[in-house]
């Protein structure tokens, strides 16, 4: 018994520092105003103008295009926004990043923009369809991505520009 307790405990030791290794969490950033709160000094001004359609990050800001603006017009929606600035950065994750998640208001999808934090470069743009599998406590989310026209992407990278 003390020969099994000998592999064992290394074992759980290596186990819970692999599964730790590959957890991450986005940051659930505020938004106070147009102000968003929780980023890094380095992502200073931070803000996000839902009047105005404009995402400000340092000295990048971003007018939103017209795909992009329809998330918001369509309906009264719920809006959370996260980030990771603190995860790998190598070729196979993603740089630091900002999500907006627009949900419509009674509906069971969630649009999901993933923009890099550095840049503003639009990285990704999908929606999480919730559905149920089985019992009411289970459900299940299906993402989709969506294929934007060469036109969207040309309209969203122009509308970066350098603030000074």
């Amino acid at each position: 018994m003390r020969a099994r307790r000998q592999y064992l405990i290394p074992l759980l030791a290596l186990w819970a520092s692999c599964t730790g290794a590959f957890a991450h969490q986005d940051t659930i950033i505020r938004l106070e105003g147009k102000a968003l709160v929780g980023l890094p000094s380095q992502y200073s001004p931070a803000e996000l103008d839902l009047e105005a359609f404009r995402l400000q990050i340092g000295r990048r800001v971003m007018q939103f295009s017209p795909m992009l603006r329809g998330f918001f017009l369509r309906q009264p929606y719920d809006l959370k926004v996260s980030a990771s600035w603190y995860h790998e950065n190598d070729y196979v994750t993603l740089p630091p990043y900002l999500v907006l998640h627009v949900t419509p208001k009674g509906r069971d999808y969630t649009y999901r923009v993933l923009l890099a934090l550095d840049t503003l470069r639009l990285i990704d743009v999908s929606v999480d369809l919730r559905g149920s599998a089985g019992p009411p406590e289970t459900f299940t989310i299906q993402t989709l991505r969506i294929d934007l026209s060469d036109y969207d992407k040309k309209l969203i990278e122009e509308s970066v520009k350098d603030v000074r």
